[in-house]
């Protein structure tokens, strides 16, 4: 999906695929310019509450970036997760705890079903052929989660 200039969208949109926005758009009540993207990982269990250990997801950062938002989405709660994050550079494959972009900060849900963080702490700045790790690294009752980066390209 590609949008220029000011707009107003409302209701419901599921894209499949990666997004990129030009123009201005607000983001959980917070109003952000420029081309921004969103990239990210699921986990999803079709029976069940998900069980560790899950599989990592790679997210390759295609354009110098500034993050601006997480989001996790749920199905099967409320309940608890733990996911971490880690970067590093393509040819570095694959990240590991050194390359951690959340200051200690990992995404947290307790007894929750969604969550929105303005990523204090983290390391925001990504650079073209980074790569972004997901690891679900604690979990408890929910059968899906969600993540998803908000990026503004720098």
């Amino acid at each position: 999906m590609k949008h220029k200039g000011d707009g107003i969208f409302s209701g419901k949109v599921t894209v499949a695929e990666d997004v990129q926005i030009t123009g201005q758009l607000t983001v959980g009540g917070d109003r952000i310019r420029g081309v921004l993207q969103s990239k990210g990982a699921s986990w999803v269990r079709p029976a069940g509450p998900l069980q560790l250990p899950v599989n990592q997801v790679p997210v390759v950062i295609p354009r110098e970036a500034e993050l601006q938002s997480v989001f996790v989405t749920t199905l099967g709660g409320p309940g608890s997760c733990n996911i971490s994050v880690w970067k590093d550079n393509i040819s570095n494959y694959p990240p590991t705890v050194a390359g951690d972009i959340t200051g200690g900060n990992n995404i947290v849900i307790t007894n929750g079903l969604v969550l929105k963080d303005n990523l204090v702490g983290w390391q925001k700045t990504l650079l073209p052929d980074d790569v972004v790790l997901f690891t679900l690294s604690g979990v408890s009752t929910f059968s899906s989660v969600f993540v998803t980066l908000i990026m503004k390209e720098l």
